[in-house]
C-alpha cells in the first residue's frame, strides 16, 4: 500500500498507478472472500512476529544490558543476534525433518508388515 500511495503522488505514472490500484483491489476482495487466504496471511504474520520475538530474546541476553558503546558495534550486535536466531531456526528445522523422516519410515514399515500379514 505504501508503493501505491507514493505512486499516487506522481502524475506521469498514471498507467502504473491504475494497475497497482486494481491489483490491490483484487487482492483485498480475495482476502475478504477467502478464509484460506486470511488464514495463510495470519499464519505468515504470526511466523514473522515469532521470528522477531526470538531475535529480541537472543539480542537481549544478559538481562537486556547492551555491552557496546558505538553505533557500529550495536549494529554488529544486532546482525549477530539475527544470525544466531536463524541458526536456531535451522537447527530446529533439521531436528523436525529427521523426526518426520523417522516417523514416515516407521509408518512404512508398519504398513509393509501389516500387508504381509494380510497376504498370508
Amino acid at each position: 500500500m505504501l508503493i501505491i500511495g507514493k505512486l499516487s503522488s506522481y502524475a506521469r505514472k498514471k498507467r502504473t498507478k491504475k494497475t497497482l490500484w486494481e491489483l490491490a483491489s483484487r487482492y483485498l476482495l480475495n482476502y475478504v472472500d477467502s478464509l484460506c487466504l486470511r488464514r495463510d496471511v495470519q499464519r505468515a504474520l504470526n511466523r514473522g512476529e515469532s521470528y522477531h520475538k526470538l531475535v529480541r530474546a537472543v539480542a537481549y541476553a544478559n538481562t537486556g544490558k547492551l555491552r557496546v558503546k558505538t553505533d557500529q558495534k550495536q549494529q554488529l550486535w544486532s546482525q549477530c543476534s539475527r544470525l544466531l536466531a536463524n541458526c536456531v531456526i535451522y537447527y530446529n528445522a533439521c531436528i523436525l525433518s529427521q523426526l518426520l523422516d523417522y516417523a514416515e519410515r516407521k509408518e512404512d514399515c508398519a504398513l509393509a508388515a501389516e500387508s504381509s500379514r494380510s497376504a498370508q
